[in-house]
């Protein structure tokens, strides 16, 4: 049996000392032991998250299995508890995370895929309504977020740092990788936590902070050619667009897309056009090539000129909305188009939404 007075447990205070207290809150309320017998260190993010993790384990007590949290997680009651009941399942532990204050899931772990040639890992069950009688309580998965782990102490004579490479976006996932080709095995739990989701985009270097899929891509292909380039997936899928999406696009003279993601790309190779324009917010991607296309500042961009706007940030429509497009939006949000994405069998459809309504 397990006990947290005997687990080297770090928090890492990548935020503000109100978001650290509320983690820290949220811990010991959803615990029964003693907290005086419970040690947290905490350790003060570096410059990005990897360099953190390896500081950690060059201070870490290497007899103990570790924890490590960020200051963006908020605990839940019997989180503990499903810890202990599953300990023996895996040697490397994460949690089902919710976005803040709603039951819609981030990821229930991330599994690695084949999506149009392109290795990637999709967040399982991502954006679907949390229901615990939906998820087993525990599944194996690829990896998963990096912000929660349990690791046990065996892992980390396999593997015994995280690879740099990483740059503060896929450090944790090519850690969980390596350790799964030495037969370690990666679960995650259904008992869910609330996850910000923003404690590595605090880097004043922007290509360490930008949400931007196209940075975080580059890094990924990179780190991947050089720790797994024998790494096949063993699911494959294939994206198309529906008709009536097509359709929508193809019948309207002016077309801005906004976003240079996934979704954008699986557009762009699927529409009959090439007088479309692309716009995005992240000073990363402004100006950049995005296949062919260079891209607009969309605080530059008079959107009056365009028919349509396609929000391609799907699960983010209203953040986007709100930041870019408000006024506009008021007076013509007929002409905002927003997508959903399904997978059927090894389809991934986007399609338009069922309604525009926020």
């Amino acid at each position: 049996m397990i006990e947290l007075k005997k687990i080297d447990i770090y928090l890492i205070n990548a935020l503000s000392k109100k978001d650290v207290e509320a983690t820290l809150t949220s811990f010991y309320s959803s615990i029964a032991e003693d907290p005086e017998s419970i040690k947290i260190n905490i350790v003060e993010e570096q410059e990005y998250r990897e360099q953190t993790l390896n500081y950690i384990l060059s201070i870490r007590d290497k007899r103990k299995d570790i924890l490590i949290f960020v200051d963006d997680i908020l605990f839940t009651p019997d989180w503990y508890e499903a810890l202990k009941r599953n300990y023996q399942n895996g040697s490397i532990i994460g949690y089902t995370m919710l976005k803040p204050g709603t039951n819609i899931v981030q990821n229930n772990g991330y599994d690695l895929v084949m999506i149009n040639n392109e290795i990637t890992y999709e967040g399982k069950d991502k954006g679907q309504q949390y229901t615990s009688s939906k998820f087993p309580e525990w599944r194996e998965c690829d990896t998963i977020t990096g912000c929660m782990m349990y690791i046990k102490n065996e892992v980390l004579t396999l593997v015994p740092e995280f690879p740099q490479e990483g740059l503060n976006r896929v450090g944790e996932v090519i850690f969980t990788l390596l350790a799964k080709k030495t037969g370690q095995k990666t679960i995650v739990l259904s008992h869910p936590l609330y996850h910000g989701g923003i404690s590595t985009k605090q880097s004043k270097d922007i290509k360490l902070s930008s949400l931007s899929w196209s940075s975080e891509k580059q890094i990924w292909d990179a780190a991947i050619k050089k720790y797994l380039p024998e790494l096949r997936p063993t699911t494959v899928y294939t994206t198309s667009l529906t008709p009536q999406l097509l359709n929508t696009i193809e019948k309207v003279d002016k077309c801005l897309i906004y976003g240079c993601g996934t979704v954008s790309a699986a557009l762009i190779e699927s529409i009959n056009r090439d007088d479309y324009c692309v716009s995005s917010g992240l000073v990363d991607e402004i100006q950049t090539q995005f296949y062919g296309k260079e891209v607009l500042d969309i605080r530059e961009t008079d959107i009056e000129n365009y028919d349509i706007i396609i929000i391609t940030a799907i699960g983010y429509e209203t953040d986007v909305i709100n930041s870019y497009f408000h006024s506009d939006y008021q007076r013509h949000s007929k002409k905002y188009i927003r997508l959903s994405r399904q997978i059927s069998g090894n389809d991934i459809i986007i399609d338009l939404q069922d309604s525009n309504e926020d």
